[in-house]
């Protein structure tokens, strides 16, 4: 009888982890519970003795009906299973060998995920926060022998060779870890993708590291009810100087204590720069480790994302109240041959996955703003992962197709890897050994927007990093190169009170292309586009064409008559405001919708948002503020001010929105905020164009 138990106890043990696994998860794990129920069959028509005993307590049609996890004869199956590998008569030899079979816990491997600090109640207010490592959950076992199985029980010991002889070593004490599997390839960390597929391929050669992160059981004795902080102690003082490169135990870089949200904050800010890194676990240091629990309250995961902008293409409103929208990408060229394709306005999109319960409403062909944490491509398109609404962004185009490209072949490269040569006309990426790639973007006021590469190349696959990271390092270059541009401006005003752009254009350009670099692809449009520049800076740094009279000048030195756009704000008679805008020689009226006097306040001091409309004539009752003005982003639907008052000193937005299930304009401000890219300006500078004009908010 213990060749049938010594055979049925690795049988048993895989059917009960799959069991519980396939019963919390059935739509997964459920094809391969019926496939072992298969196998057992099969096995009963070869050995007549575990036919006899099987039958005897599961009929053969509950048997077949048992294939469907989440019905009664799955458990019946289970326990009769059970019952043959533990209440057989087997002498002491054998006992011994039978409790020497090593058999994996289920571990907790779904934790809950936060997009905001502010997520984390209910806690003691003492933090552990690790890095969550981008691979496979495994789980080993130091006992007579080493084993390591996968997180639902399989034994994949044979895939870590290099790992079990230096487990089975005398300095390592008997043990049961919690880890994570990332395959590497010239020392750099691969996709998780690439990590499953290596343990499933046979006699598959690769440099597979193993990264520990807890412990369950320590010199013969269960620790797993302990509290973390205590287990975590456990993990520096007896394993963490035995780390080696093909195992790792928590050290400073991967694995620190808060107590504070300013900690955490900090804390996981440096540790997600690690290349392995898939964001941080942020774990209550009192709370113990459950095992076979599908959730801890007590973990949470903070990951990396990355902001998408993407149509919806779709609505679908939940039974919760909440909304599922499936987002496309786009639009795309004619000789894109991406799928599946959605044509909307005459325009091709991708579809590319969903945002899910969102209570945001949008409407389909808006713009919406949403997280992820990964991006795949799949055939001939590609795929979004953990998408999760942001905010409805001010642009009027989804992402590009090569942004999609650019990130789906992310390999997690860390940005001080590489140097950023400020070349002329362009920014150039390198790393030093692979060439360099040109970087496609745009540079603003607003910052760096990176739509890709220019070509696909070796130096442009491994720069694929978090793209964040780059719109930064862009950004602080152009704030340089424009800081540079001005300080030239401020010397040629004190040599000379009267300067023309013409003149600042030719000094410039003999200061390594710094017109080039913030100006590119300009041409005629240069010296409008300076003028520009300089005229929306020029309160900032205190100069402008004439120092002392803040004036233009044309060529000849002349005054280059223009009136500066100004804003007034005037109380109604009604207690609302009108911002009136008045800009070459025209008055522009918004009004604003105000109940107290207190909303003034929460305007322009907490930037509230409040109704507003377009307006004819100004009901100008008691000024409450004047000052200059610059214009920013106008297009149908948007309109974007910059005033200088001694009141405020900001960016104030008018946008159009769903409100109450009606579009409404609303209105609010940023403080101390810069103008908007201004790619997706129309010029609609004269608000009465609006094809919104008519929008009311007293219907």
């Amino acid at each position: 009888m213990f060749l049938l138990v010594n055979r049925w106890m690795p049988k048993y043990n895989h059917c009960r982890v799959l069991y519980l696994t396939a019963k919390e998860d059935p739509k997964t794990y459920g094809g391969e519970w019926a496939e072992l129920i298969s196998e057992l069959q099969t096995s009963m028509e070869d050995d007549e003795h575990l036919k006899s005993y099987v039958e005897l307590r599961i009929p053969l049609t509950r048997l077949n009906q048992a294939k469907n996890v989440t019905t009664s004869h799955a458990k019946l199956v289970l326990d009769v299973l059970r019952e043959i590998a533990t209440s057989s008569p087997i002498s002491k030899e054998d006992q011994t060998k039978l409790n020497t079979f090593i058999m994996p816990n289920k571990p907790m491997y779904r934790i809950f995920e936060i997009d905001d600090l502010k997520e984390l109640k209910g806690f003691t207010g003492e933090w552990i926060v690790q890095e969550k490592f981008d691979g496979l959950r495994i789980q080993i076992h130091k006992l007579k022998t080493v084993k390591i199985f996968s997180f639902n029980g399989r034994d994949i010991t044979d895939k870590f060779p290099k790992q079990v002889k230096r487990l089975e070593q005398d300095a390592f004490p008997k043990c049961i870890l919690d880890a994570e599997a990332v395959l590497y390839k010239d020392n750099e960390p691969l996709h998780r993708a690439d990590t499953i597929a290596y343990i499933n391929k046979k006699d598959a050669k690769a440099d597979i590291k193993i990264h520990v992160f807890d412990i369950l059981r320590h010199q013969g004795e269960d620790i797993y009810a302990k509290k973390l902080e205590e287990r975590i102690m456990t993990l520096f003082k007896e394993y963490s100087a035995l780390s080696d490169d093909h195992i790792q135990f928590p050290s400073k870089r991967d694995t620190r204590s808060a107590d504070s949200y300013e900690e955490i904050d900090d804390y996981a800010k440096e540790i997600m720069q690690n290349p392995t890194s898939e964001g941080v676990v942020i774990k209550d240091a009192k709370s113990s480790y459950i095992i076979g629990k599908k959730k801890n309250p007590k973990w949470v995961k903070w990951k990396k994302f990355v902001d998408l902008d993407l149509m919806v293409l779709e609505i679908r409103e939940n039974k919760n109240g909440t909304f599922s929208y499936t987002l496309g990408a786009g639009p795309m060229d004619d000789d894109d041959e991406y799928t599946p394709v959605v044509e909307r306005e005459g325009k091709k999109y991708l579809n590319v996955g969903k945002a899910l319960n969102t209570k945001e409403k949008v409407d389909v062909g808006d713009i919406i703003r949403v997280k992820v944490d990964e991006v795949q491509a799949n055939k001939k398109g590609f795929s979004i992962y953990s998408a999760k609404f942001v905010e409805i962004p001010e642009v009027t185009e989804a992402e590009r197709i090569i942004t999609l490209k650019f990130l789906s072949e992310d390999n997690k490269k860390r940005l001080s890897d590489y140097t950023i040569e400020a070349l002329t006309k362009s920014y150039v990426i390198t790393d030093n050994i692979h060439g360099s790639a040109i970087i496609k973007g745009e540079l603003s006021m607003e910052g760096f927007i990176v739509h890709g590469f220019e070509e696909n190349n070796l130096m442009a696959k491994n720069a694929t990093i978090d793209i964040e990271l780059w719109k930064q390092e862009l950004s602080n270059k152009y704030l340089k190169d424009s800081a540079m541009l001005m300080t030239l401006v401020s010397n040629m005003t004190q040599e000379d009170a009267k300067v023309s752009v013409k003149e600042i254009i030719s000094r410039a350009e003999n200061m390594n292309s710094i017109l080039d670099r913030l100006f590119k692809g300009k041409g005629e449009k240069l010296e409008e586009e300076v003028t520009a520049f300089l005229r929306e800076r020029g309160k900032a740094y205190g100069v402008l064409y004439d120092k002392p009279a803040r004036r233009f000048y044309n060529d000849d030195k002349t005054e280059l008559k223009e009136e500066p756009t100004t804003f007034e704000l005037w109380r109604r008679k009604d207690k609302d405001l009108n911002f009136v805008i008045k800009h070459k020689g025209k008055e522009m009226v918004w009004r604003i919708e105000q109940d107290e006097d207190i909303d003034l306040y929460n305007l322009f001091g907490k930037a509230d948002k409040f109704l507003a409309q377009i307006d004819n004539d100004a009901d100008k009752v008691k000024l409450l503020s004047k000052g200059g003005a610059v214009i920013g982003s106008q297009r149908n639907g948007y309109h974007e001010y910059i005033i200088d008052s001694k009141m405020y000193d900001g960016k104030i937005h008018y946008r159009v929105v769903p409100f109450k299930d009606k579009n409404k304009w609303i209105v609010w401000t940023g403080y101390k905020t810069k103008p908007t890219d201004k790619s997706s300006d129309e010029g609609l500078v004269n608000i009465y164009d609006d094809k919104y004009k008519k929008l009311k908010f007293s219907d």
